[in-house]
């Protein structure tokens, strides 16, 4: 905040997550420095009230990893039967639960100073809800049963978590009903097996332990939160579980617009993880995304305005198809933390409850989502890509109020060394040293559009991708923006994705990522070489006649080609930009017979020409003239 301060920026404290935060934005953009003055106090623009107007509204929001910061919540839906997805009684949440052995709760709180007398009564608190909790649960039909299966006075929360952790085997194929349930209990010898396999194991690692209720969990974490060393010690007692549980009546009023807006896609996973014989798919929502939109609507006004979100994603199925072929990833992140922080803390990196509130976390947003919210109240989505997309080396020309302008290009990289910061915008990352990064949830941008009541210029955009898989290019003969198998098993071409399945090789699958990976940066490089040219000759450098030309002599298409590698070669190699851009004007010149579908990379440079050059041609030196807007 002080270094935003320090560059002149007005910093407002406030929550994102609802439009309460509204009234003091609106207060600070009154209080900017064109409101200065006895003139300005009257003006409209200078009035702040609880909603914008049309004269004191923001034209722009733009939030850069804001999104990823939202509490998320996991959601589960078993696959058992035909479930009602707008239903929440199909659903469950997983939740936190926190337990630590009764003689390191007790010393903890000695050292924290509480007397005696207060610590044994807290104690015996804290026992009343671990037994009242959890042994009703042991004692509902199925946890009678589970109860048979195992050794005598195991306890109740062994037999609670061993039963949730059980749905998460995949082999097992566990069911949602319980007189199915019952009956696999008592005739399934496998799942017997796994059963006492896995309570054995939690029963001795929960000996004499109890569960800390929400409240005083919290209570106790503000109270120790000034005193690091017994804020460890207390992260290095605890242990954190993951437990499925119906969702309540206010999270259901939080998630009713979002089982509605997604039902279609989510019906389309339930087949999909159905035919693979999964018991159920995994989802990961945040409720503070369609309050942040209620937030950003109060902000631009009647008006109108855009929106426009950075931060690393995906879509809603990419996201979804990581999530549920590990009923385990929770969709939460550590990122990489200096040592010193680390000091005396637990092993973190492997499982983030263990030490919330310590460190750092971070998810991948569901640009779908903020679509979706923004959708539900009449918003448009106008672009969904790279980060690198928004960029634009060419000129823009326009006519307004009958005069023409050119507006100069911008490029992040113009000459000199290619830095890891700036290869990182242009979506190169294979080359960066133990990164790991999976290209899919790379760092993206969202452009959504609040309508107003005449219709506006329509800012130049270079090809969106596509926030659903039933909207995905035709071109595109496979799909670099989500997880491989996903996208792989349809193409095939079998009646169910198990029957795919069987065809996978080793080495297939081995290189499905490699290839998606290298696709996915290469469309982005696509866009920058067609940029390229266009900034530098104009629409005619690329028009299909131009593209022939190229390619009909050696020497030809040689300059091309020399012109492309003192550009990009540095950063890509020389042989990725000469394949990728050769791909690109063999599109350009078959025109009506090139093939319907073929590399991503080679559709996105032959739609980066259709809206530089075509529609409606505003990066042209030589192109179409529009009515309003000429070269």
């Amino acid at each position: 905040r002080q270094r935003q301060q320090s560059r002149g920026l007005r910093s407002v404290a406030g929550d994102a997550q609802t439009t309460a935060s509204c009234k003091s934005v609106l207060a600070a953009l009154a209080a900017s420095t064109a409101c200065q003055g006895g003139e300005a106090l009257d003006s409209p623009e200078c009035q702040a009230g609880d909603r914008s107007t049309a004269e004191n509204g923001a034209s722009v929001v733009l939030s850069n990893e804001l999104l990823d910061a939202f509490a998320p919540v996991k959601l589960r839906l078993s696959l058992y039967g035909k479930p009602n997805i707008t239903d929440c009684g199909s659903w469950q949440e997983v939740s936190l639960v926190h337990t630590i052995p009764e003689d390191k709760f007790r010393a903890l709180m000695h050292l924290m100073g509480y007397n005696e007398e207060l610590a044994e009564g807290t104690l015996d608190s804290v026992r009343g809800y671990t037994a009242t909790t959890f042994c009703a649960m042991a004692n509902t039909t199925i946890g009678q049963e589970a109860k048979e299966q195992v050794a005598p006075n195991t306890s109740c929360m062994a037999i609670a978590f061993g039963l949730s952790q059980l749905v998460n085997h995949i082999d097992l194929g566990v069911p949602f009903a319980s007189h199915n349930m019952r009956m696999r209990l008592r005739k399934d010898y496998k799942l017997i097996g796994r059963l006492r396999m896995i309570i054995e194991k939690l029963d001795s690692e929960l000996k004499d332990s109890v569960a800390l209720p929400r409240d005083i969990y919290r209570q106790l974490r503000h109270q120790i939160r000034d005193e690091p060393v017994i804020e460890a010690q207390f992260l290095h007692a605890t242990n954190t579980h993951l437990f499925p549980v119906s969702i309540t009546t206010d999270r259901c009023d939080d998630l009713t617009w979002w089982f509605k807006a997604h039902e279609a896609r989510i019906a389309k996973l339930a087949l999909f993880y159905r035919g693979l014989g999964y018991p159920a798919v995994h989802l990961v929502v945040r409720p503070g995304e369609d309050k942040f939109i209620d937030l950003v609507d109060c902000l631009l006004g009647p008006t109108g305005g855009f929106k426009l979100s950075l931060d690393y994603g995906a879509n809603f199925e990419g996201l979804a198809h990581s999530l549920s072929v590990d009923a385990e990833n929770d969709g939460i992140f550590v990122p990489p933390i200096p040592q010193e922080l680390m000091e005396d803390l637990p092993e973190c990196h492997m499982f983030w409850p263990k030490c919330a509130g310590r460190i750092d976390w971070t998810t991948f947003v569901d640009f779908t989502n903020l679509a979706a919210a923004g959708e539900t109240r009449g918003w448009r989505t106008l672009f969904y890509g790279p980060q690198s997309l928004l960029e634009q080396a060419s000129r823009l020309n326009l006519t307004m109020n009958d005069r023409n302008y050119s507006v100069p290009g911008y490029s992040v990289w113009q000459e000199g060394w290619f830095s890891r910061h700036v290869k990182g915008w242009y979506g190169r990352e294979s080359d960066m040293d133990g990164t790991g990064v999976q290209r899919w949830t790379s760092f993206k941008a969202l452009l959504l559009e609040k309508p107003s009541a005449t219709l506006p210029q329509q800012p130049i955009l270079f090809p969106s991708w596509h926030l659903d898989t039933r909207l995905t290019d035709p071109c595109w003969d496979y799909d670099p923006s989500t997880v491989p198998l996903s996208d792989w098993i349809p193409r095939q071409g079998f009646k169910s994705p198990h029957q795919a399945l069987t065809t996978l090789t080793e080495e297939v699958n081995e290189n499905l990522g490699r290839k998606y990976a290298v696709q996915y940066e290469e469309a982005q490089l696509a866009v920058r070489i067609i940029d390229f040219l266009v900034a530098k000759s104009g629409c005619d450098s690329v028009r299909p006649a131009a593209a022939r030309a190229a390619l009909e002599r050696d020497a030809s298409w040689a300059a091309v080609r020399q012109r492309l590698l003192w550009k990009w070669g540095d950063m890509w190699g020389n042989e990725t930009v000469a394949r990728v851009g050769r791909g690109i004007f063999e599109r350009l010149a078959a025109e009506d017979g090139a093939p319907a579908s073929e590399n991503p990379s080679a559709c996105t440079g032959q739609q980066t020409v259709e809206a530089l050059c075509s529609v409606p041609g505003w990066g042209a030196k030589s192109g179409p003239v529009s009515p309003t807007r000429k070269p």
